[in-house]
């Protein structure tokens, strides 16, 4: 069976469960990585409501909305947890998902079309590029679920912290 995901699925990867744990999860890089990313779709929404829309934001909500509607329920889990240690000023936790093996090959289509947006941000939209550590740190979150749905054991990230 394919992958719900269309045009982006891919069926040559069975669809069974996997464990990925992201090691030393940063909480406030990720926080800031998160709120980045909340501008960046909601300016790439606006751009895909156009009535002549640029291909890139029709093609990154298209895949954020199937796979929020996919994979959405694994990272709503975390986010509760992640505010309450950051707010007893905790800077870091290891992260344990059970996801289907699909999402590695899906983060990757995803990681793609995230670097494509970051040059578009340089470019043409009011949403600022990322500051170069929360970049590495969507580099090494989308990585590891590619990685490790391949077999890969898992990588601690590597710093820093806040």
């Amino acid at each position: 069976m394919g992958s719900p995901l269309g045009r982006y699925a891919s069926d040559d990867v069975p669809d069974t469960v996997v464990t990925v744990v992201l090691l030393a999860t940063p909480l406030k890089i990720w926080q800031r990585a998160a709120e980045h990313h909340d501008e960046l779709m909601r300016e790439m929404s606006l751009l895909a409501l156009a009535p002549d829309p640029p291909e890139l934001p029709q093609r990154l909500t298209e895949l954020v909305q199937l796979l929020g509607q996919q994979y959405g329920a694994a990272g709503n889990r975390t986010d509760d947890t992640r505010e309450e240690l950051v707010a007893a000023g905790i800077d870091r936790m290891d992260l344990t998902y059970e996801v289907p093996r699909s999402i590695g090959p899906d983060a990757a289509r995803m990681r793609a079309l995230l670097d494509e947006a970051e040059e578009y941000c340089r470019t043409e939209l009011l949403t600022l590029a990322q500051p170069q550590e929360q970049a590495d740190f969507s580099q090494w979150y989308i990585e590891e679920f590619v990685r490790q749905t391949q077999g890969e054991p898992p990588r601690a990230w590597p710093g820093p912290w806040d």
